[in-house]
């Protein structure tokens, strides 16, 4: 479930990164016509098969290139704020302190792109908002269970983004907003997983029917209702299970089952839900291999000896410079020279510091490459 939803308002010290851009999230789009392509999709599977080494390979070239930028430059958060929020329980509100450390990993990405940050029992999913010609940076932050998949949180982005834009500056109006998208999207979470919510809600659709005197159309939903939620719960609960065990096709055959369950009472929500749960299972053996793709070149780049420099080991040429500079009483040099000490020996307790941190980094990257 979605704990709750923030938005940040804040400001950074090299604000030109985004300065003439609008982030937009993609839609993420999906034939759901299913079945009709699954004999298409096998012709095309040797096919793919064979490129997939060719992308590899291409995969692995672009992560060394990635290695080689290291010159980005990482912006600074230079203020930030809460500039609204909603949560149904206020212990669940996040500590300030925790909210500053997961803004300065989503700064970190540079581009500000979308940012999945994880705390136990909490996962943090942050989405950049930008509203065009306006200096100000907003994100949203939705705080989910840890177990929860991200699939919820990324329904329509845009129509999303926009709404949120559009009330911006209206604090009350934003408010409410975010209390309807924190409701809307908890509400389909609790119709794929309890029967009697999703009997209740076609059933206060045939209601509405019999109150507009659509008495024919009521008698269909009423008769809905009994037969779709049992076989709804049955196929969305066996494609979880089935994704757990490595099922991935048949998974995906219990996704559509229960898309097409949802086609025929009209829950908009629950069809978008599934649509993107059906994409992501469809994904889900190439990022096994970008996964394994990632650790291969974390661990082929950080088992790599690091050799620091050494600043400690140029006091001594400092200290006898100084000895000379003394007997030939250039005074402004040796003050220079003074100060150079100091900052080798503070730069030298770095060092130490990287050493310490770059040995705990190699024992966590020798389990990643076991």
């Amino acid at each position: 479930m979605i704990k709750g939803i923030i938005i940040i308002k804040f400001d950074l010290d090299t604000p030109y990164i985004m300065e003439n851009e609008q982030i937009v999230q993609e839609e993420e789009e999906i034939d759901e016509t299913g079945e009709e392509e699954e004999e298409e999709e096998l012709n095309e599977e040797d096919d793919v098969d064979e490129e997939d080494e060719e992308d590899e390979e291409d995969e692995e070239g672009k992560d060394d290139e990635d290695d080689e930028d290291d010159d980005k430059l990482i912006p600074k958060l230079e203020k930030w704020d809460v500039y609204n929020e909603y949560y149904s329980d206020k212990k669940d509100k996040p500590k300030n302190e925790f909210l500053e450390s997961i803004m300065e990993s989503f700064i970190a990405t540079v581009t500000l792109e979308d940012l999945n940050f994880r705390a136990f029992p909490f996962k943090f999913y942050i989405v950049p908002l930008k509203k065009q010609n306006e200096p100000t940076i907003y994100c949203i932050i939705y705080i989910l269970d840890i177990f929860e998949s991200l699939e919820i949180v990324k329904i329509h982005p845009k129509k999303i983004q926009d709404a949120i834009l559009e009330n911006i500056h209206n604090k009350t109006a934003l408010t409410n907003r975010i209390r309807n998208i924190y409701k809307e999207k908890n509400n389909i979470l609790e119709k794929v997983e309890k029967e009697d919510i999703l009997k209740n809600e076609i059933g206060s659709v045939a209601n509405k029917l019999i109150d507009q005197g659509k008495f024919e159309e009521a008698q269909k939903f009423i008769k809905l209702a009994k037969d779709i939620p049992s076989k709804f719960i049955s196929a969305f609960t066996k494609s979880k299970k089935e994704v757990k065990t490595g099922h991935f096709k048949s998974a995906e055959k219990n996704l559509r089952d229960a898309l097409n369950l949802a086609k025929k009472i009209n829950d908009e929500g629950l069809k978008d839900y599934l649509v993107l749960k059906i994409e992501t299972v469809k994904k889900i053996p190439s990022h096994q291999k970008e996964v394994k793709r990632k650790y291969d070149s974390i661990v082929k780049r950080l088992t790599k000896y690091n050799k620091f420099l050494s600043y400690s080991s140029q006091i001594p040429k400092l200290h006898r410079c100084m000895e000379l500079l003394d007997k030939l009483e250039e005074d402004e040099q040796i003050d220079q020279i003074t100060d150079l000490e100091q900052l080798l020996v503070e730069a030298q307790q770095y060092v130490r510091s990287l050493r310490d941190i770059d040995r705990k980094i190699k024992q966590i990257v020798r389990v990643l490459k076991e």
